[in-house]
């Protein structure tokens, strides 16, 4: 009985695996539209006004601010042991799923 216990928590242990590599893929397809964004923005910038402030902030930091968030986002932006110790977290102990 033990063995089928431990089978069925890697198998568990496995789908969250899984379900973790799926939210990445997302969150990266994701990333990559966001980084397009910024860089269409970018160029809107250069031939308009962008000294307006907006909440506080100027275009030049709102795109700051965009990019730092769309690493923070993307699982990718880090090297390849974050990326699989993202993988390997417990989902109670992850913060990129909800």
């Amino acid at each position: 009985m033990k063995k089928n216990k431990a089978g069925c928590a890697r198998i568990k242990a496995d789908e969250e695996c899984w379900e973790r590599f799926v939210a990445a893929s997302t969150r990266h397809k994701e990333a990559i539209l966001i980084r397009e964004l910024i860089q269409n923005i970018e160029s809107l910038a250069a031939v308009q006004d962008t000294a307006q402030t907006v909440g506080g902030k100027n275009i030049a930091e709102w795109v700051e601010w965009a990019k730092e968030w769309t690493e923070l986002h993307d699982p990718l932006s880090g090297n390849m042991v974050d990326f699989f110790e993202y993988i390997s977290t417990p989902k109670r102990d992850n913060h990129w799923l909800v």
